[in-house]
């Protein structure tokens, strides 16, 4: 039997805690207790370790855990702590497991986080790590489509335009661009409308024209394509038209005149010829007027006389027509009488003295010079 004694000075047997006392009592039974395992259940001979690699990143929004691995040969009691633990996670005493999910304002990184275990007599630790906390990828939504024919030519003078038609799933705003656009048009970025109207100087092909809409994550475009201006045909003009009906015939020494109506559609000037003239009448290029006086030199048939009227581009003619002078009928002088009274004395035709007598009488009573 051992007896343990502790003296304290002089005044005899010391009193220990009674733990103390059971933990002294049995080193002393081991000791004297061949074949005894002195790493029995309970003691901490052998080393307590703990390890594990924890994820040092996580997005916001997703689940973060981590839980270390133990290896406690003594059987002890575990206590786990940890220093530095980020605010959005929580932590176990007991499994030693740090576990959260992080939000969008939590993105930032959390330094020197350490996590150790205690079995009471010591204790080990992790080695401290940091986390970092990422903002949560975006999904990208599906991309915008575009399409449309685009006409390929235009005349110019004439308005060109074209509007895309577009679809956008992702319900984003849509912007148009375009390149290698022509310089008589107009773009919106808006619509994706390309419009305006060429001029003659445009006249030329304009090449390798491209459309696209993008919703600022994705983008499309159309394939690419040219536009060719053409110049106008110019439209046929409706000819000019002319008409009358000329006199066919003057008496020598009488006035002749004659003016054609005209329409001119275009409303060009107009420009008037003839062509077998006779040779005492006048003719006007700005009226068509044929006008003139025959003499008695001039008596006779002059045919196939024609007048024509043109605007420059077109022309129209009146039927041929003849002009027939006549020579003027003989003149006498006649004189008047009555019994014992003188009536007059003129220069006439017979028929015009006749005519000009206002009384009915014979032929006796007219006596002609």
């Amino acid at each position: 039997m051992l007896m343990l004694k502790l003296r304290s000075g002089s005044s005899g047997v010391a009193r220990f805690p009674l733990l103390l006392s059971l933990a002294l009592a049995s080193l002393a039974l081991g000791a004297c207790a061949p074949g005894v395992d002195t790493a029995a259940a309970g003691s901490t001979s052998s080393t307590l370790a703990i390890s594990g690699t924890p994820a040092t990143s996580v997005a916001a929004g997703q689940s973060y855990s981590f839980v270390p691995s133990t290896t406690n040969p003594g059987g002890m009691k575990l206590a786990f702590s940890i220093s530095n633990k980020p605010s959005w996670a929580t932590f176990s005493a007991s499994t030693g497991e740090l576990l959260g999910t992080p939000a969008d304002t939590d993105v930032g990184t959390y330094p020197n986080i350490e996590i150790s275990v205690d079995d009471g007599p010591s204790s080990v630790a992790l080695a401290a790590f940091g986390l970092a906390v990422t903002a949560p990828a975006t999904t990208a939504g599906a991309p915008p489509t575009i399409s449309g024919s685009p006409a390929t030519s235009v005349v110019a003078g004439q308005s060109y335009s074209f509007t895309p038609t577009t679809t956008d799933p992702s319900g984003g705003t849509l912007t148009f661009s375009v390149t290698n656009q022509p310089s008589w048009a107009a773009f919106s970025t808006a619509t994706g409308q390309l419009s305006g109207t060429p001029a003659s100087t445009n006249v030329g092909a304009y090449s390798n024209i491209l459309i696209s809409v993008s919703d600022g994550t994705s983008s499309a475009a159309l394939p690419a394509f040219g536009i060719t201006v053409t110049a106008a045909t110019p439209a046929p003009s409706s000819p000019p038209t002319i008409s009358g009906s000329p006199e066919t015939s003057v008496v020598a020494g009488q006035h002749y005149s004659f003016i054609p109506t005209t329409t001119d559609p275009s409303a060009k000037p107009l420009t008037f010829s003839i062509s077998n003239q006779p040779a005492w009448a006048t003719f006007s290029a700005t009226t068509g007027q044929l006008s003139g006086t025959p003499a008695a030199a001039n008596v006779g048939t002059y045919s196939n006389i024609v007048i024509s009227v043109s605007d420059g581009t077109s022309s129209a003619v009146l039927p041929a027509f003849t002009i027939a002078v006549a020579a003027p009928p003989p003149f006498v002088t006649a004189t008047i009488r009555t019994p014992g009274v003188f009536l007059s004395s003129a220069t006439c035709t017979p028929r015009e003295a006749w005519d000009a007598f206002p009384v009915p009488m014979s032929s006796s009573a007219m006596r002609f010079a």
